[in-house]
């Protein structure tokens, strides 16, 4: 070695966006920014694309080394799969499970909880509740914003825990799943606010202990083939593999100089794409705002190492087992059946979290493999202690990582910094999982296409809309307007939105909406569902009822029930809410309203709905720009309600009345439960039907995000298959197409007539 090194070229690249980092984040922002027309390079550290994604073949077999789960509520991912055209399996699951008690005692069970003391049981369930009562209630948006943030930040997970429960084995079972599980650091080492955003960003901490839901599916050929497939479909020469960034220099209005080890590049803006704990890495000219400098010291990532064993055949399955085995007390506190799609042999994947991994490091090689497969003896038998292929995946000594999963607060550093780790500093935007609500620490927090608005989302993937991304349809793409016909035929264009409009809807014998209930809590949504429920409680001459549910525990403080009765403060602030409601409500529309207590707020409208025999029930979706987004409360009645619900869009300020009923229909024909109910829907009304179909074959919520939707219209959706009779139960892509929907959505539930037992009620049935 010379000990001189040159760093940049001697020309340089003029580019409109330089990416840094070539993981899914980066790579999808490069994919996005080409499809509108922009120049793009993408500078890569390391030799391969993939970033924490990476499969590799070890002695002959196929180990995914790094991230690879799917579940069910990544549908950013689930949606770009289907775009790149690949496929997933569903991991095995089929057998019963092992749970090592902490005395070292072997137990097999097949329920959604671990067989351990009743009373443990209890406490379990009573910690996991009031966990799902923070999500919902403090949510992965803006934790920080909660007026409890600072409190829930200045304690530990593990004193909270303490706090909540005196049952030491309750306590450890629930740290595997946020501490060795997730985070991935010791549960002292981090908050209880960062703990409920880990749930919160899941859906719920119901969702990480269930494994069948967090770990539901792997892709076929590894989740690297993301990367790798968006990375084939962007422009020759446009990732530089093996070019560390070491130098920004920026300038506004001028953009920024970006100098690597063997490219220089010269752009109006960049997306560092890589974690947090490596912006270090970069020297930034001139320095990042002392903000920033402060903010990234507080963020670090967590320790586990991720074990392959590859056998010969799945001999767990012989003997009845799924091979999920759980331990708190062990060194390997969590083992899952990772046998590849179509292979005969069966391989099995354990993790060794935070401390328990560093000590297995401070051991020779052979002796930590020693260690490390008799621990998986412990859950399947002495055949486990014999692979034919023995692997330890290591991301905290890969240079470009150094560390695992992703990037996390230490204590008091989410409620400190957490509103500013996505704000761009000039030219400079922030994009990967380790910044993102829901999806954080997931691939699905990385890959978002568009801006923060189009998910609710903020940042997903550096606000790329920032840097040319709109909602037009890429350059070269099929046309996506939608197509007017006399029928609802299917072959318009595998992108694009089928209408069929009625001028004159049917007559019917009895009105649709005769009572409205809207759910009303105090904020901008609920403001959104008020204004929705006055047009159509004017258009249908309907009387509209607004419900306010208390929660009858508040989970916010670490001493839980919480001392002292705060019962009447509270009241006294919900009814303050209600009378700012009534006054949104004008004289012609006939109104009442009342105050309930319930355990959620998804029950309590539930019960309120069926009360009141209320024929819709109507609530506000989210925070954003006219789109729809989820909360946990919507999220809950989408698959719970027994009565229509209808969603107003983010943003849904305005008093437009209603103009139009369209009804989502399956492009298969046959009887449509949604399409009668939108009939006497409009009668009612007094508007037009219009029937629409979504895309086979393509994306129906790039469809959804380019069509041309009237103003004054209501989409109307039934429910999917899967949803019991009279109850809503929304899919997958439904959930898909929601998050483009400008309009309102009503969902129905499924009608239990025997005319519409084999119909699809949910168009996104057809494309699933």
């Amino acid at each position: 070695m010379t000990g001189i090194r040159s760093v940049g070229s001697i020309e340089a690249l003029d580019r409109d966006v330089v990416v840094v980092g070539a993981g899914p984040a980066g790579l999808r922002a490069a994919r996005a920014l080409q499809q509108q027309g922009r120049s793009v390079a993408v500078l890569e550290a390391r030799d391969r694309v993939g970033g924490r994604t990476w499969s590799q073949e070890i002695d002959g077999a196929f180990l995914e080394v790094g991230g690879q789960w799917v579940s069910p509520d990544q549908t950013e991912l689930l949606g770009l799969l289907d775009e790149l055209g690949l496929e997933t399996f569903q991991r095995h699951r089929d057998g019963a499970n092992v749970y090592l008690a902490t005395d070292g005692t072997r137990h097999e069970f097949t329920g959604e909880m671990f067989p351990v003391g009743e009373h443990t049981e209890a406490e379990m369930e009573r910690v996991i509740e009031i966990l799902d009562r923070l999500a919902a209630e403090i949510g992965a948006q803006e934790p920080w914003a909660h007026p409890q943030a600072r409190e829930l930040d200045s304690v530990t997970f593990a004193e909270w825990l303490r706090q909540q429960t005196d049952d030491a084995p309750a306590r450890e079972n629930l740290a595997i799943f946020l501490a060795g599980g997730m985070l991935t650091k010791p549960d002292h080492a981090f908050s209880a606010l960062q703990a409920v955003l880990m749930a919160a960003s899941a859906g719920s901490f119901s969702h990480l202990v269930d494994e069948d839901f967090i770990l539901d599916r792997r892709v076929v050929g590894g989740m690297q083939s993301v990367s790798e497939t968006m990375a084939a479909q962007l422009e020759p020469g446009t990732v530089h593999l093996e070019t560390p960034v070491r130098t920004i220099a920026w300038e506004e209005p001028h953009g920024v100089t970006v100098w690597s080890d063997r490219v220089t590049v010269r752009a109006q803006q960049v997306i560092v794409a890589v974690p947090p704990n490596l912006y270090s890495r970069i020297s930034f000219e001139p320095a990042l705002p002392r903000l920033q400098h402060q903010m990234h010291q507080h963020q670090s990532m967590g320790l586990v190492i991720k074990v392959h064993a590859v056998y010969d055949r799945p001999f767990w399955r012989e003997a009845g087992l799924s091979g999920t085995g759980f331990g708190a007390a062990e060194i390997c506190q969590e083992v899952y059946d990772n046998t590849n799609h179509g292979d005969s042999r069966g391989t099995l994947v354990a993790f060794v979290s935070d401390e328990k991994a560093d000590e297995m490091f401070a051991l020779p090689e052979e002796e930590r493999r020693r260690r490390i497969l008799e621990s998986l003896a412990h859950y399947l038998g002495d055949q486990a202690l014999s692979p034919e292929v023995y692997y330890e995946s290591d991301f905290g000594s890969e240079e470009w990582t150094r560390g695992a999963y992703a990037a996390s607060f230490d204590l008091g550093g989410l409620s400190r910094y957490g509103a500013h780790q996505r704000e761009a500093v000039g030219p400079i935007h922030w994009a990967c999982s380790d910044l993102a609500a829901e999806g954080y620490q997931h691939v699905d927090g990385g890959p978002a296409p568009g801006p923060p608005s189009r998910r609710g989302r903020p940042g997903r993937a550096a606000d790329v809309s920032r840097h040319g991304v709109s909602d037009e349809p890429a350059r070269g793409d099929p046309p996506m307007s939608p197509h007017t016909e006399t029928g609802t035929g299917t072959d318009a264009g595998a992108e694009a939105v089928t209408v069929t409009e009625t001028e004159t809807p049917p007559a019917v014998t009895a009105p649709a909406l005769r009572r409205i209930l809207v759910g009303y809590g105090g904020d901008e949504r609920s403001r959104d569902a008020v204004r929705l429920g006055v047009a159509l409680a004017r258009a249908a001459d309907a009387h509209l009822h607004l419900q306010l549910i208390l929660r009858q525990h508040s989970a916010f403080t670490p001493a839980y029930p919480p001392v002292g009765d705060v019962g009447g403060i509270i009241a006294d602030q919900a009814r303050g809410w209600l009378a700012e409601a009534q006054q949104m409500i004008p004289d012609d529309v006939a109104h009442s309203s009342a105050i309930s207590p319930a355990p959620s707020v998804a029950e309590g409208l539930i019960a309120a709905a069926e009360e009141h025999g209320a024929d819709l029930l109507v609530t506000g979706s989210g925070v954003g720009a006219r789109r729809l987004t989820t909360h946990p409360a919507v999220d809950a009645l989408l698959h719970s309600s027994p009565v229509p619900l209808a969603l107003a869009p983010a943003g849904h300020r305005d008093e437009t009345p209603v103009g139009h009923v369209l009804a989502a229909v399956s492009p298969g024909g046959g009887v449509h439960q949604v399409a009668d109910d939108a009939a006497a829907w409009a009668a009612q009304l007094q508007v037009p039907v219009t029937q629409v179909t979504f895309p086979q074959g393509g994306d129906p919520a790039r469809a959804v995000a380019a069509h041309d939707w009237p103003e004054g219209g209501l989409l109307m959706m039934g429910s999917s298959r899967l949803a019991g009779r009279r109850r809503l139960f929304l899919g997958d892509t439904a959930a898909r197409i929601l998050t483009q929907l400008p309009i309102p959505l009503i969902v129905m539930p499924r009608h239990d007539t025997p005319d519409h037992r084999n119909d699809h009620p949910n168009p996104a049935d057809a494309v699933r």
